[in-house]
């Protein structure tokens, strides 16, 4: 299988040629959490079109908001959390089904 690379591409089109990606803190509570480090900026315009309903939410909000949370601003230690919450509950998960 020939491995394609994920650098330069959008998130919502990495998504879309790779369906088995999820985001991680495309979610209101991260939103919520995080809202300080915001800037204001206009809307992207068209939404991706395939935003989950959780992602949805999220856009609308900043949209709505005139919102902008780049990745550079999301703290490395929030990140990391997120991620090996995930790696976490994906550990259990394969514990459970040998």
């Amino acid at each position: 299988m020939k491995r394609r690379s994920l650098a330069g591409q959008r998130p919502d089109d990495i998504c879309f040629g790779y369906p088995y990606v999820q985001s991680l803190i495309m979610d209101i509570a991260t939103l919520e959490e995080l809202r300080d480090l915001c800037g204001k900026g206009e809307p992207a315009g068209v939404p991706p079109h395939n935003l989950t309903p959780s992602e949805r939410t999220v856009y609308d909000e900043v949209a709505k908001n005139k919102l902008r949370l780049g990745q550079e601003k999301i703290p490395l230690d929030y990140s990391n959390e997120k991620i090996l919450a995930v790696v976490a509950i994906e550990r259990q998960i394969a514990a459970t089904s040998t």
